[in-house]
């Protein structure tokens, strides 16, 4: 179990949604790497639906922000095809301009 696991499960435990969005947002570069990417969408999409829930949607641009970033650093390919298996649908427009 790596500190990241560990502290995915203490904010859920706890039930701190913020700090868990935020750490699965900010992991996408590293889940990226480590060629997690289906993972990385995941997180990313949690967090992008906890900010609109918490009313903090500034916070929502940085996880679409970080989508761009990721699609950008894989290939639209392949990024297509992850989101595709996470979503069951192809990624909307404004992600893959």
């Amino acid at each position: 179990e790596t500190d990241y696991e560990r502290a995915l499960a203490v904010f859920t435990a706890i039930e701190d949604t913020y700090s868990l969005a935020v750490t699965r947002r900010r992991m996408w570069p590293t889940l990226v790497a480590l060629s997690r990417l289906e993972e990385a969408i995941r997180g990313l999409l949690f967090a992008r639906e906890v900010y609109l829930r918490i009313g903090l949607p500034e916070y929502a641009e940085y996880a679409h922000q970080s989508m761009r970033a990721a699609r950008d650093r894989v290939g639209a390919e392949a990024f297509g095809a992850a989101w595709q298996a996470v979503v069951g649908e192809p990624p909307p427009d404004w992600l893959m301009e």
